[in-house]
């Protein structure tokens, strides 16, 4: 979902004039600090823009993921809640009837994804008919998914300098290969999150509670830490939104 200041939510976060909320329309990213709080801010964000407090949701989720309007996170049993981006609060979680956990979710186009719960790491997974159905080889903890193309942080075990792969979501299957997209993190640790946006020329990422950012454009880029810019307590979830023609029809499927 796009997350735009005709919005009643963003123009409130946006607090400017006309040409200032206009600015700050396209897509969001999205953060859950420890603290609980939701926080947002345009993915274009000027240097000094502050991540706006969105909604106080709870400190028991994890890993979340938005899309067609809805707010999607992983609670303390690896199971997917959600509830309404628009109204979001700490009482309003629902839980999705679906069978099978996960350890790191990301959201396109109506569909839920998920990594598996082997704690070595684990196929990518998409959630159809309440179930979680594997759709790629290879072996993961964390995944995105920006314009039809997916990103999964590798596990290797040999290395220190571990990367991300990437292959179009279109043709991805049991057999089908994931190439290099770009360096997972190496010194600053475990990559926790991903989220990548702007049509795959900027990724943002956690490690050691701290958002990163690195310029996918940049021949030779290196994460650099963002700023705390309004942030209060570590963050332990990222997710991104710009899919404005996305149908939110996740959050109805499995509430019979």
């Amino acid at each position: 979902a796009q997350f735009i200041c005709s919005s009643d939510v963003a123009c409130g976060m946006a607090q400017g004039s006309s040409a200032e909320c206009a600015a700050r329309s396209g897509p969001w990213v999205f953060v859950l600090a420890s603290s609980g709080w939701l926080y947002g801010r345009p993915q274009g964000a000027c240097e000094g823009d502050l991540w706006e407090h969105v909604a106080l949701v709870g400190a028991s989720h994890r890993s979340i993921a938005i899309d067609g309007g809805w707010l999607y996170a992983l609670n303390v049993s690896n199971l997917v809640d959600y509830q309404a981006l628009q109204d979001a609060a700490e009482s309003s979680w629902k839980r999705m009837k679906t069978r099978g956990t996960a350890v790191n979710i990301s959201a396109a186009g109506g569909k839920l994804f998920g990594v598996g719960p082997n704690k070595d790491g684990d196929r990518l997974f998409r959630l159809e008919g309440g179930q979680w159905q594997p759709i790629a080889s290879g072996r993961s903890r964390v995944m995105a998914v920006d314009r039809g193309m997916v990103y999964a942080v590798g596990v290797d075990h040999h290395r220190n300098d571990p990367w991300v792969f990437k292959q179009p979501l279109e043709s991805m299957s049991a057999y089908s290969k994931w190439a290099k997209a770009f360096k997972a993190g190496g010194a600053l640790g475990e990559c926790s999150d991903l989220a990548v946006v702007d049509h795959g020329r900027v990724a943002l990422a956690i490690f050691d509670g701290r958002v990163h950012r690195m310029s996918l454009e940049t021949v030779d880029a290196t994460w650099e830490a963002e700023p705390l810019w309004g942030l209060d307590g570590r963050v332990i979830g990222i997710a991104a939104c710009d899919d404005a023609s996305a149908v939110g029809a996740l959050a109805t499927e499995f509430t019979a």
